[in-house]
């Protein structure tokens, strides 16, 4: 939260240093805005944040969780996979509201406006200069990870569904790989057809 009030200041400051040269004081009028009229927005944008941090932890542990019950054999491999997904978009959307954060700051700070009108000003600005490309770009990390680990998950799963075809085929003609095959071939496949994925 300190931070913010720190962004608020120095974007206060600069914003009067610029517009009103010969304002006194700028740095205390700053700061006065930043800790009476414009504290809402600081707060409101702190709560924004803090609740994905918060909703970020309580996913991590939910997925030690399942991997704690996973190494005792009682764990579900589908839960975890959907916590991993979970984990991504989330971290996906902290990313976001932290980047708008430090611009819709500043707009607090030079204009006094409120929170949610000063992001919708920040999302304008940046559609009309051609930095939502930036943003994109930026962002399109998150995205291309989870469309990674979706493909590697449907081959694991094609990996897994093909191991009982298989084995089934290589058992009904007598063959030297249905000898060969054991219990835990099918998790060689999962591994495969994820690596393929």
């Amino acid at each position: 939260m300190v931070q913010y009030i720190v962004s608020m200041v120095v974007g206060g400051t600069v914003a009067c240093w610029y517009f009103l040269p010969l304002h006194p004081a700028p740095l205390k009028s700053s700061l006065f805005r930043a800790c009476t009229y414009s504290f809402g927005s600081v707060c409101y944008g702190a709560l924004l944040v803090a609740v994905l941090h918060t909703l970020r932890y309580i996913i991590s542990m939910l997925k030690r969780k399942e991997r704690r019950r996973e190494r005792d054999g009682d764990g579900n491999l589908l839960l975890f996979c959907f916590l991993y997904i979970l984990d991504i978009l989330v971290s996906a959307l902290e990313g976001l509201v932290m980047y708008i954060n430090k611009y819709a700051y500043s707009y607090i700070a030079a204009y006094g406006l409120d929170f949610y009108t000063s992001g919708k000003h920040v999302y304008n600005l940046f559609e009309r200069r051609g930095w939502v490309a930036i943003i994109n770009d930026n962002l399109i990390s998150y995205t291309l990870t989870l469309v990674s680990v979706m493909v590697g998950l449907m081959g694991a799963v094609v990996g897994a569904v093909m191991y009982p075809v298989l084995y089934a085929y290589a058992a009904s003609y007598r063959t030297p790989y249905a000898a060969a095959v054991t219990g835990e071939d099918w998790v060689l496949q999962a591994v495969v057809g994820g690596c393929v994925g």
